[in-house]
């Protein structure tokens, strides 16, 4: 089965949590999750690994991580969900 790759927000979505409760997760800030989501930021390093641990992903499978660690990103998936 081929790696799922959907976009911040839709992980979120997928795991049930508000952006708050990520941020929560995290210990970055509800604006952050949101403006990394909106593609309006670049996240860092860390802030990649911290929401991917949360969501229980790996980096490469958040279409807006793929993008900042300069990997393709497929467009029809980043839509899903």
């Amino acid at each position: 089965m081929p790696t799922e790759i959907l976009s911040l927000k839709a992980w979120q979505r997928r795991r049930l949590l508000t952006v708050r409760a990520l941020a929560d997760m995290t210990g970055v800030s509800p604006m952050t999750v949101v403006q990394l989501g909106a593609g309006k930021r670049t996240p860092r390093a860390g802030t990649i690994k911290a929401l991917s641990t949360a969501l229980g992903v790996a980096p490469e499978q958040v279409v807006e991580f793929r993008r900042a660690m300069g990997f393709p990103v497929d467009e029809e998936s980043s839509d899903a969900q």
